[in-house]
């Protein structure tokens, strides 16, 4: 904060800045131009919060190399890349390995890559709610994230939620599971002794 209110000649000043931005990232809003071109000063920043890259000059934010390394530091500053770089599927890999949520900042083709998708909700199954549509009804991406995380089963497709192998994985995380999707279960399969053992 006491960088926003700062004299420009402070403004300006790289150790000034430098010291500012290791206490706030976002402390690089009020940094001179020259300053928020400048990748160190920025990756700086952005170490401390990946918000920060937003700030960044607009040639950093389309520089590939920038912004790969930015992404290895915090995998949610995808979000300020530029949008023909949310479309590197090798960029967009590695910034959900940092971070799964990033996929939400995907470009819509690589939100329907099966690999990416993966990656994502193997690490954080809610993660599910931003791939594409389609993977609410994919089995195999299903239950990696249900696995992961329960809630993932919010995502999934009510025809997965009849499905035993599916109903088991909600079963077996009771004590985390919320009664509604318990219910919605023990319903389905009121009938199947051997699930129903595992509830109780």
């Amino acid at each position: 904060e006491a960088l926003r209110y700062a004299a420009s000649e402070i403004q300006c000043d790289r150790a000034v800045v430098f010291k500012a931005v290791r206490q706030c990232g976002r402390a690089l809003e009020y940094a001179t131009p020259d300053l928020k071109a400048d990748s160190k000063m920025v990756l700086e920043a952005a170490r401390y919060d990946c918000s920060a890259l937003q700030y960044a000059a607009m040639e950093l934010r389309h520089n590939r190399k920038f912004v790969l390394e930015a992404v290895l530091q915090g995998g949610m500053g995808l979000e300020f890349a530029a949008d023909e770089l949310r479309h590197d599927r090798e960029l967009v890999l590695q910034a959900v390995l940092q971070d799964p949520c990033a996929i939400q900042f995907a470009a819509e083709e690589l939100r329907r890559d099966r690999e990416v998708v993966l990656a994502a909700v193997q690490q954080d199954g809610a993660s599910l709610g931003y791939a594409a549509k389609d993977f609410c009804c994919d089995r195999e991406v299903v239950l990696k994230a249900a696995r992961q995380n329960y809630e993932a089963l919010g995502w999934a497709s009510a025809g997965l939620c009849c499905d035993r192998e599916v109903a088991l994985q909600i079963v077996r995380q009771d004590a985390a599971t919320e009664s509604w999707q318990l219910h919605g279960v023990l319903s389905e399969f009121a009938c199947d002794r051997d699930l129903v053992l595992e509830a109780v």
